[in-house]
């Protein structure tokens, strides 16, 4: 992860790390979220870079473990469905958040 293809990811996540930490630390909320989903993201490519192209070290390689179409053709129809059904309920709870239309009434 520190050499080759994963090294700026890594040093992108040294530098946020902090910086978040700071942030928190100086109680300014602003920027502290978006630093926050960069360094892990960062984290993490470095991470999957530093592995590739194996998934177990020595062992298992992306190529070996890929899944037939088949599984991968059933897999994308199912995520499609799921965003079809998720990604309007989330709008509508959203919505309904933005609008206290979610507040129970008073007794």
């Amino acid at each position: 992860m520190l050499a080759g293809p994963g090294l700026p990811f890594a040093l992108v996540t040294m530098v946020l790390t902090p910086a978040v930490a700071v942030l928190v630390w100086r109680r300014a909320y602003s920027w502290y979220r978006v630093l926050t989903v960069a360094a892990i993201g960062s984290l993490v490519v470095a991470w999957g870079s530093g592995q590739s192209p194996y998934l177990l070290p020595g062992r298992l390689t992306i190529g070996q473990a890929i899944a037939p179409p088949a599984t991968q053709a059933v897999l994308l129809v199912i995520a499609a469905v799921l965003v079809a059904v998720v990604v309007p309920a989330m709008g509508l709870l959203y919505y309904l958040d933005q609008r206290s239309a979610l507040e129970s009434p008073e007794a």
